[in-house]
């Protein structure tokens, strides 16, 4: 079953909470990836960009997201980060 076309590669780590939240390495405003949160809503999925990846500080989130117990998400990407391979970033808010 397809639930919904997302505006990149999707990677592996689709996570469940109360929505389906995860990331694409490619896409988004930038075209460098976004992390997305996908809701059920009256009987379809919205689809929320939390993050799109512009490259000033990382970009092409790989696999999906972790999360701990204070309600943060975590995950890795291909490029950014102080020697440019890569780097991990967090968010907050979510799910």
């Amino acid at each position: 079953m397809r639930v919904r076309s997302l505006p990149g590669k999707p990677c592996r780590g689709l996570w469940a909470v109360e929505s389906l939240v995860g990331t694409t390495y490619l896409g988004g405003k930038f075209g460098k990836g976004i992390a997305y949160e996908l809701v059920h809503k009256d009987g379809g999925w919205q689809e929320i960009v939390l993050r799109s990846f512009d490259g000033s500080d990382c970009s092409s989130p790989l696999d999906g997201m972790v999360t701990d117990n204070h309600c943060r998400w975590f995950g890795t990407t291909v490029y950014g980060g102080e020697y440019g391979w890569g780097e991990v970033f967090e968010m907050s808010g979510l799910p």
